[in-house]
């Protein structure tokens, strides 16, 4: 018998994916990876928000803690030296200090009289020794004889004070936004006590930026930052008012509002897409004012 042979094919199975599955997993990674996608704008959103607040927050405590501190030690608002309502602007026509050469007004600012824009502050030089910190006179209010000045102004012993002037001025790099700057003027200049601090800050600090609000000055535009506590009538003893009473001796603290818009830019950087706006208040009040006698003092020798 012949020989039968057989052939067997063996039938193969071609590997891979159909294009509908590659079109299926394709679509699926897509809509994974705009979900994901979405979630980290969203988180990188939160957090500048959050940080550009805190930052803001922290800026804008900052410089209300360093006010207040001053309003504390503050024997008078305005200028001691001034009479009835030139008390409010510094210097005043009866500072022997300036006399009628008041100190230079810095650039960009208006003149230096108390207002919702403006606060002038007055903080006693006191006596520091570097060569003994026992010493009993450390820390006491130095006064100032009456014929220091070569003048008859004022008549009798004053106090010796340094000027702290606070005042609110355009961003000329950021508009519609405003900013918080300060200057010291130094009491009068002692060579009885060489190692009294000067402190002298003539060129204007900036202490904060980014201030929009509140608005309540005159012009509509620049912030009202401070306002003043002072007795208003019988039935109403202390009140809280921009405008500052004509009598800057009533005056008995001072308010503190600031509104900021923070985004997080330096001052020439960023886009500004995380703006976040806050508002922060706060109230100091004189320790003293300028119709307490001082007792404890230190006269200058003759």
């Amino acid at each position: 018998m012949g020989s039968v042979k057989t052939r067997v094919t063996a039938k193969r199975r071609a590997s891979g994916m159909s294009l509908v599955e590659v079109l299926l997993s394709a679509a699926i990674l897509t809509i994974s990876m705009a979900v994901l996608s979405e979630l980290a704008v969203l988180i990188i959103a939160a957090v500048m928000n959050t940080t550009n607040k805190v930052t803001g927050m922290e800026a804008a405590r900052a410089a209300m803690n360093r006010i207040s501190s001053d309003v504390r030690q503050a024997r008078t608002i305005g200028d001691f030296y001034g009479v009835a309502a030139t008390k409010l602007s510094f210097p005043s026509t009866t500072n022997p200090q300036y006399g009628t050469t008041p100190p230079p007004l810095p650039a960009g600012w208006q003149p230096m009289k108390v207002s919702g824009t403006v606060l002038v502050l007055q903080i006693p030089v006191t006596y520091e020794d570097p060569d003994d910190n026992k010493n009993p006179a450390n820390g006491l209010p130095i006064m100032l004889p009456k014929d220091h000045f070569g003048t008859n102004l004022p008549p009798v012993n004053t106090e010796n004070l340094d000027t702290v002037v606070y005042e609110v001025v355009p961003d000329q790099e950021r508009l519609g936004e405003y900013m918080l700057q300060f200057v010291r003027y130094p009491g009068a200049q002692l060579s009885q006590l060489p190692s009294v601090s000067t402190r002298s800050v003539t060129t204007p600090q900036t202490i904060l930026k980014g201030l929009v609000g509140p608005i309540a000055d005159k012009d509509g535009l620049t912030p009202s930052v401070f306002s003043y506590l002072a007795p208003q009538n019988a039935a109403l003893p202390y009140a809280k008012t921009s405008n500052p009473p004509t009598d800057a001796e009533l005056i008995r603290g001072v308010g503190i509002d600031l509104e900021i818009k923070n985004t997080g830019r330096s001052a020439t950087e960023g886009d500004g897409r995380f703006s976040q706006h806050l508002g922060i208040h706060t109230e100091a009040f004189l320790r003293t004012n300028a119709s307490i006698t001082v007792r404890n003092t230190l006269v200058l020798p003759p």
